[in-house]
């Protein structure tokens, strides 16, 4: 029986076809257009240098060879090109179809006396000039989609941690933000997003330096049960060792509008049950109170502290 695997999609293909094939998006789906145009200029833009290269080696042979074989270099140049914006198949198809088309020139060329075994050669190899860039073009995509994925905010976040806590640092919350606005300025909606910050009274008094490895247990507990809090695609961040201070980044429903107190009423039980000690707690909401998460206006909220 013949092994078959079944890809995330739902499509069932041999285990050969899945190595080499391209991930197409889920039947029904359609990426955003966004997506889609930088997706297709990334692609282009490092697609340009192979095309460059082939475009310098046709214009070269237009000036070494013949006036009588002008036209069939042309040709070849063109369908050599052409492989950079179809399908492997679909350049293979069209480079024989070439071959084909060219074979009268090719007899000409013959019956003038003209040709030689470079000149066949050459045709011979014609089928497969648009299919070398094609070839590119598919490996080049999936470069480039992983070029995509690793500039998604999330994906960054994931690199960019802590080395305390393994959160993200400040900087990856400031980049969700960025794109947040990004979003906004693309799309035209005006979804607010929200910053909450925890000061840690242990991690700025001293404290921190007789039991480090017990409030830092009791932080990553925090952060798990953080985690498990808030929505999906909200962030927390860590900029403990260098302020003292838990980021939060969160995203509300817009149509509530007291969502900063809501969200903070469902973080305190967290808090009150954590062994992190005596804290504090503001918020600033994005965009009103800044575009930066140094920059931010920050509005108190709540204090704790040890023994209260």
């Amino acid at each position: 029986m013949r092994h078959r695997n079944r890809l995330p999609g739902g499509s069932v293909t041999s285990l050969s076809a899945r190595r080499f094939r391209v991930a197409r998006p889920r039947s029904g789906y359609r990426p955003r257009p966004d997506y889609r145009r930088h997706f297709h200029r990334t692609l282009y833009a490092h697609l340009a240098w192979p095309m460059l290269c082939v475009t310098s080696l046709c214009a070269l042979g237009l000036v070494l060879t013949g006036t009588s074989m002008h036209t069939m270099w042309i040709g070849t140049c063109l369908l050599a090109l052409s492989g950079a914006f179809l399908s492997p198949s679909a350049a293979l198809v069209l480079g024989t179809g070439g071959t084909v088309a060219l074979l009268p020139v090719l007899l000409n060329i013959h019956g003038l006396g003209l040709a030689n075994h470079w000149v066949y050669g050459g045709y011979a190899l014609l089928p497969l000039s648009p299919l070398g860039l094609s070839m590119t073009r598919l490996y080049q995509m999936r470069a480039t989609r992983l070029h995509i994925l690793l500039q998604l905010p999330q994906v960054q976040s994931a690199m960019d941690v802590s080395d305390w806590s393994l959160l993200p640092t400040p900087r990856a919350i400031d980049r969700r933000i960025q794109q947040h606005l990004a979003e906004h300025h693309l799309t035209g909606r005006k979804e607010p997003a929200l910053v909450y910050t925890l000061a840690i009274d242990a991690l700025t008094d001293g404290e921190a330096a007789r039991d480090r490895c017990a409030l830092q247990q009791a932080v990553l507990d925090l952060a798990d049960g953080l985690r498990k809090t808030l929505r999906t695609g909200d962030m927390i961040g860590d900029d403990l060792q260098g302020h003292g201070q838990l980021y939060i980044l969160a995203f509300p429903n817009p149509s509530h509008a007291d969502s900063e107190q809501t969200i903070a009423r469902r973080l305190r039980p967290l808090l009150d049950a954590s062994r992190i000690g005596g804290w504090r707690m503001a918020v600033a909401r994005v965009p009103e109170d800044g575009s930066q998460l140094q920059r931010l206006h920050w509005h108190p909220l709540e204090v704790r502290r040890v023994g209260a």
